[in-house]
C-alpha cells in the first residue's frame, strides 16, 4: 500500500501544482491588474474634482463680477466691430474740441507680417483694426482731442502719429490708431 499512497503523493504535489500554475498565479495576476486600474481610476478622479473645483471658482468669480461690470467689459473689449460707430465718435470727438479733420476712414484688419511677429510663440486673442485721422487745430485743441481719443470707450491705440505746422499757425495731426476686438469674447450680461 505504500507504493500506491507514494504514487497518491506525487499525484496530488502535481496537482497542487498545476492548480497554483494555472489557476491561482493567474487568477492574482488578474487581481493585480484590477489594482491597477482601480489606482489609476482614483488618480483620474482626484484629477476631475480638481479640475471641476478650479471651474466652479472660476464660474463664481464671473459670477461675482456685477453686470454693469460686465456691460463696460462688453463694451470695451467687444467681441465685434462697428466701423461706423468708432468712425463717428472720432469726428464727434474732433468736432467737440474744435479741430477740422481732414481725413478720418476705416483702413480695415491690420495684419502684422513683420519678422517678430512671425516668428513670435505668442497667440494674441484680439484683432486689431486700423483708421487713419488728420485733424487741424491749434496745439491746445489737439491735445484736447487727443486727450478725448484716450478717454473713447472703445480701445484706441496711437499707432502712428505725426505733427506738422501749416499756413496760419495751425498743426496738422496725422495718426494711426487701431482697436481691438476679440472674437471669441462671449460674456453673458445675465
Amino acid at each position: 500500500m505504500k507504493p500506491l499512497s507514494l504514487i497518491v503523493q506525487i499525484v496530488v504535489i502535481c496537482l497542487a501544482t498545476a492548480i497554483v500554475i494555472f489557476f491561482v498565479r493567474p487568477t492574482f495576476f488578474d487581481i493585480g491588474m484590477i489594482q491597477n486600474e482601480i489606482q489609476q481610476y482614483a488618480q483620474e478622479r482626484e484629477r476631475v474634482d480638481e479640475t471641476n473645483a478650479n471651474l466652479a471658482g472660476l464660474v463664481s468669480e464671473l459670477e461675482s463680477v456685477s453686470t454693469s461690470n460686465r456691460t463696460r467689459l462688453v463694451t470695451y473689449l467687444p467681441n465685434s466691430l462697428d466701423e461706423v460707430a468708432v468712425l463717428r465718435d472720432i469726428e464727434i470727438m474732433a468736432e467737440s474740441t474744435g479741430v477740422n479733420y481732414t481725413v478720418i476712414e476705416y483702413v480695415g484688419e491690420l495684419l502684422d507680417t513683420s519678422e517678430e511677429a512671425r516668428m513670435s510663440v505668442t497667440e494674441s486673442n484680439t484683432v486689431a483694426h486700423e483708421f487713419s485721422l488728420s485733424v487741424e487745430g491749434t496745439y491746445q485743441r489737439l491735445k484736447d482731442f487727443l486727450s478725448l481719443l484716450e478717454q473713447n470707450q472703445y480701445p484706441l491705440q496711437v499707432q502712428t502719429l505725426r505733427f506738422s505746422s501749416t499756413e496760419g499757425g495751425f498743426l496738422l495731426l496725422e495718426a494711426t490708431v487701431i482697436t481691438q476686438v476679440s472674437p471669441w469674447a462671449e460674456v453673458s450680461l445675465r
